[in-house]
């Protein structure tokens, strides 16, 4: 009889897997002096997202010369093997931002944007072509296998603690403590145009089977991004500290809530610079951001699910399986 109970028992936990909370904090504060690149504080923005996210998500980190191209598209690619269906995946970059000759002609202003690893370079030279780059064209498609893996009922949220601006130089006080403000990398110094009639909400594709993802930027790409001191000399990235303030009121019981804080805690950071952040995201419910929002959309459950009908489901489906597994187990001993 006890080994019937066992069986049953494994087989609903296989019906029924745990659906997880998974993080990875990617952040850059000390690049190499030869790299071109300022200090910055995304260490300070790792520290407080681990410090606040793990009590319910499993968070792994990796900062500063752990933070290279290579090592940042192993993790991701790690991190989408660990997932399941129905997880909630959270993907934060802390780090430089920069804008780039695109390599083909898709951008409408034929640049690309680009986070910047720990062995990436500022300036396009005869030996670095930038490589090391970490494009927007890479990174969406690590992203969209992510999606993939954490299916219909998970969601993915990618925090973009960067500077995508960058068309030329600017004042040295004004950039010490920014993420970004370098020209355009590329062998062109060209000015490009400036696009500014960007929405702060971008519709992104959805697809069957794969989650819905929510993408927040810092910034709109022509923007700065400030970082903020929440105390004298202690600094962390505008969107970092925005996303922790609004996560600990909000949680993720409300995506709507959660975006509609962290954009209001970002703009009254930053007023002298008018940064906005910029949302891109499959779900509908978020276009609401466009306006002020008044009503409570996108519920995420205890699982972490922004839709926890299926869940019940599972465990539902899960509890007269195991029931009809003890019955027969019971029949099966009495007849001996």
């Amino acid at each position: 009889m006890r080994r019937w109970l066992v069986i049953s028992l494994l087989f609903v936990t296989l019906l029924c897997p745990a659906q997880q909370r998974r993080a990875l904090l990617v952040g850059v504060a000390n690049y190499p002096e030869e790299s071109g690149w300022r200090k910055i504080h995304a260490d300070n923005d790792v520290s407080l997202l681990e410090s606040v996210l793990s009590s319910s998500f499993s968070v792994k980190s990796i900062l500063d010369e752990k933070a290279t191209l290579v090592n940042i598209l192993k993790e991701l690619d790690g991190l989408q093997k660990a997932t399941c269906h129905g997880d909630t995946v959270l993907v934060s970059f802390s780090c430089h931002g920069q804008q780039m000759i695109a390599v083909g002609e898709e951008e409408s202003d034929s640049l690309d944007e680009a986070l910047i690893p720990y062995d990436a370079k500022v300036k396009y030279s005869s030996d670095y072509h930038g490589e090391k780059h970490l494009r927007d064209d890479v990174l969406s498609e690590h992203i969209f296998r992510l999606r993939k893996a954490a299916g219909s009922d998970g969601l993915v949220i990618v925090l973009l603690d960067a500077c995508h601006s960058g068309d030329s130089f600017r004042d040295t006080k004004e950039m010490e403590n920014c993420r970004g403000g370098y020209p355009v990398f590329g062998p062109d110094s060209t000015v490009r145009a400036v696009h500014k009639d960007l929405k702060n909400v971008v519709g992104v594709a959805k697809s069957d089977g794969i989650s819905d993802v929510l993408f927040i930027s810092a910034c709109q790409s022509y923007q700065l991004n400030a970082e903020y001191e929440v105390s004298e000399n202690k600094w962390y990235g505008s969107l970092t500290y925005a996303f922790i303030k609004a996560y600990e009121k909000d949680g993720l019981n409300s995506l709507l809530s959660l975006c509609a804080d962290i954009r209001s805690n970002v703009e009254s950071f930053n007023k002298s610079t008018r940064q906005s952040p910029e949302f891109a995201t499959t779900i509908d419910a978020l276009q609401m951001l466009e306006e002020k929002p008044d009503t409570t959309i996108v519920e995420i459950d205890d699982c972490g699910n922004h839709d926890g009908a299926d869940t019940q489901i599972y465990w539902i489906v899960g509890l007269a399986i195991l029931l009809a597994v003890i019955i027969i187990a019971f029949y099966l001993w009495k007849k001996k």
